[in-house]
């Protein structure tokens, strides 16, 4: 009976984890000079999710883990991490897709990565990242 249970709760435990969502964030709004930043980047998703379902973080909780900006020269895409319980990750990944503007300007999303796994990114985020694309 214990296997039973402790399986049950694995199981359980699975459906409810969370995951990373790398989403490259081209950001007209952000054209003036302003970086990327983790404020930023909830702020998007925020407006992603609003736009397309009108409530936020008590439908769809979120976490920004990290934004990282385009590298120097240019190189590399401006991205950041969002963390999402996993039965939410439809939602995001729908409203990531269908937000076309940011702040009264163009925008544009592409998610480029999901994974249960985090770890790596944190070591060293700017260069993950860059070894992503």
């Amino acid at each position: 009976k214990r296997g039973r249970d402790a399986m049950a709760s694995a199981s359980v435990d699975v459906a409810s984890a969370s995951v990373y969502v790398k989403v490259n964030m081209h950001l007209g709004a952000l054209d003036g000079g302003a970086r990327l930043s983790a404020e930023v980047a909830a702020d998007v998703t925020k407006a992603a999710l609003t736009q397309s379902f009108g409530c936020v973080h008590g439908a769809v909780p979120f976490d920004v883990v990290f934004a990282v900006e385009a590298g120097a020269g240019g190189e590399g895409e401006p991205a950041a991490v969002i963390k999402v319980d996993a039965r939410d990750r439809e939602r995001l990944l729908a409203a990531l897709a269908l937000l076309s503007a940011y702040k009264g300007s163009a925008c544009a999303l592409r998610v480029t990565q999901v994974s249960h796994h985090l770890p790596p990114m944190l070591h060293n985020p700017q260069k993950v990242l860059a070894n992503l694309h």
